[in-house]
């Protein structure tokens, strides 16, 4: 779809369109209407509109029971198939981001909440939140991985598959990293990008994701170690717990090796290091 069309429709809607771009998978803009902004997504393809559906939904579900804030929807339909929202429009800066890892200083100061909000993920209950563990997809989705990595990740396979046991199913945001988080000016943290959000999936998935991309991606194991002691001060973990932790980091460093040859931002020594401390049982 022209950019142009989707200006023309939402124009129909009354909104003025400040700006509009295709990134990536999603159309993104910034709307005005009755002198008040708004963010707009919409995805590109019929076959990513159940994901950016989701990320409504997910905002929708959370809103108010969380310690940061999620965007608020306002408005939401489809155009030819494509699935699109209307959102709170939410200026500010990202945390940190890859490409400056050295500007850390609003991450840092918000190590507390964000190990809180994890948390606060996890322990969501819905009903509904009994969807199966898709084993099939998560095996096929670790093979994909391996292959594209090039690498040779025998071990951490084995490593995962000895821990497949100790699955437990909880709800996470799925994509939980410092640039999907917003400080505005007024000081309000906003989670935003839930468009890989699930109710049943790893526990700890989001703190080993958090983890596992400020290690490797910000490479900064420092201020990864200060975010994991923070979750820890306010959730103690069992053995079994240990054993789901390490099961979701293991699945995170194997997509980061495939990361690793692909963005030119993930750190592949890194990778290692951590790897390697997880496999002699170093990180809990």
């Amino acid at each position: 779809m022209e950019i142009d069309e989707i200006k023309e429709y939402l124009g129909e809607l009354g909104y003025e369109v400040l700006n509009l771009e295709k990134i990536w998978r999603h159309y993104t803009g910034h709307l005005k209407k009755e002198d008040k902004d708004y963010f707009f997504k919409m995805a590109s393809t019929i076959e990513i509109s159940p994901k950016t559906k989701n990320e409504a939904d997910w905002n929708k579900r959370v809103t108010n029971k969380l310690s940061v804030k999620v965007p608020q929807i306002f408005q939401e339909a489809e155009l030819y198939g494509l699935y699109w929202f209307i959102a709170e429009f939410v200026p500010g800066d990202t945390l940190a981001s890859a490409e400056h890892p050295d500007q850390t200083q609003k991450l840092e100061d918000n190590l507390e909440i964000i190990a809180k909000t994890a948390l606060e993920i996890m322990n969501l209950k819905f009903e509904g939140n009994n969807l199966e563990f898709d084993q099939l997809e998560f095996n096929q989705k670790l093979d994909e991985w391996t292959l594209k990595s090039e690498r040779d990740l025998s071990r951490l396979r084995q490593f995962l598959e000895d821990r497949i046991e100790f699955l437990q199913l909880f709800p996470s945001h799925g994509d939980y990293v410092p640039w999907s988080f917003r400080l505005k000016e007024s000081g309000e943290l906003y989670l935003v990008d839930s468009e890989h959000a699930k109710w049943n999936y790893l526990k700890f998935y989001d703190v080993a994701y958090f983890y596992h991309r400020v290690n490797t991606k910000l490479k900064n194991p420092e201020i990864a170690n200060r975010f994991l002691e923070a979750f820890k001060n306010i959730y103690d973990f069992s053995e079994n717990d240990k054993k789901c932790f390490e099961l979701a980091l293991a699945q995170r460093l194997i997509g980061g090796n495939m990361d690793a040859k692909f963005d030119n931002l993930t750190s592949i020594e890194l990778q290692d290091d951590l790897q390697n401390k997880l496999l002699a049982g170093e990180i809990l």
